[in-house]
C-alpha cells in the first residue's frame, strides 16, 4: 500500500484530519522559518559571512535540538497537549514578529540569534507533543500505519516550506524587506496552525490519567543525572 492509499484510510477519522493539518502547517512553517534564518545568517549583506558570524549562526540553529531535546518528555505528559501546541505556536509567532522588527530596525544583532534559538527550541518541543498526541486521534489498529507515514510527510512539508522560503528570497530584491517577508510568511503559517489546533478540546489530545501518573516519576533533575 502506497503512502497516498494509507493516507486515504486514515483520513476517515475527523480527528486525524485536523491533526494532519496541524502537522503540515507546523512543519511547513518551520521550513520557511529555517530557510529565512539561513538566508539571513549566511547570505545577507549584514552578516557578511565572516567565520565568527557563521559559527554563531550554526550554534543558534543547531544547539536548541541538543539542549532542549532531552527534556521535552518531562513536560508533554504533564500539560494538556492541545495547549502545548497552541501556546508553543503562539510564542513562535511572537518571536517571529520580534525578529522581523529587529532586522528591519537594527539589523542582525545578538538579540536576533537568541530569539532564533528560542524559536527553534520550541519547535522541538512542539514536534514531541504532536508525536505523543497521535494515539489520541487514530485507533490502536491504525497507529502503526500513521507512524509509518507521518514522519515522511512531515519531512516533506518542512522541505516544501523551505523551498517556498528560498524561492521567495530569489524573487524579492536583496535586503531587509526580503528577509522580513519570508519570516512574515512563516508567521502566517504558525497563526493558521493555532486556529486549527483550537478545534480540539482542551484534553482531547491527552495526556491520559496513566500518562500523568507516570510523568511524576520523571524530572528535569533525573534527566540531567
Amino acid at each position: 500500500m502506497g503512502i497516498s492509499a494509507k493516507l486515504r484510510v486514515l483520513m476517515h477519522s475527523s480527528g486525524f484530519k485536523r491533526f494532519f493539518a496541524i502537522r503540515l502547517l507546523c512543519q511547513s512553517g518551520d521550513g520557511m522559518f529555517q530557510a529565512a534564518l539561513a538566508t539571513l545568517f549566511f547570505f545577507s549583506a549584514q552578516s557578511q559571512g565572516s567565520p565568527g558570524a557563521i559559527a554563531l549562526a550554526l550554534f543558534a540553529m543547531l544547539a536548541p535540538f541538543t539542549i532542549v531535546g532531552p527534556f521535552v518528555g518531562v513536560f508533554i505528559d504533564r500539560w494538556p497537549r492541545r495547549n502545548i501546541i497552541v501556546v508553543t505556536d503562539s510564542i513562535r509567532l511572537a518571536l517571529t514578529v520580534l525578529i522581523v522588527i529587529a532586522i528591519v530596525t537594527s539589523g542582525i544583532t545578538p538579540v536576533v540569534y537568541v530569539i532564533a534559538m528560542l524559536a527553534l527550541a520550541l519547535n522541538r518541543f512542539l514536534l514531541a507533543a504532536l508525536g505523543a498526541s497521535l494515539p489520541r486521534v487514530v485507533s490502536s489498529e491504525q497507529l502503526l500505519l500513521a507512524n509509518s507515514i507521518l514522519p515522511t510527510i512531515g519531512a516533506a512539508a518542512t522541505g516544501i516550506g523551505a523551498l517556498v522560503g528560498v524561492m521567495l528570497g530569489l524573487v524579492l530584491p536583496v535586503g531587509n524587506a526580503r528577509d522580513a517577508a519570508t519570516l512574515a510568511l512563516a508567521g502566517v503559517v504558525f497563526a493558521s496552525s493555532i486556529v486549527v489546533a483550537l478545534g480540539f478540546g482542551r484534553d482531547e489530545l491527552g495526556p491520559t490519567h496513566h500518562e500523568l501518573t507516570n510523568s511524576e516519576k520523571l524530572s528535569v533533575g533525573g534527566v540531567l543525572r
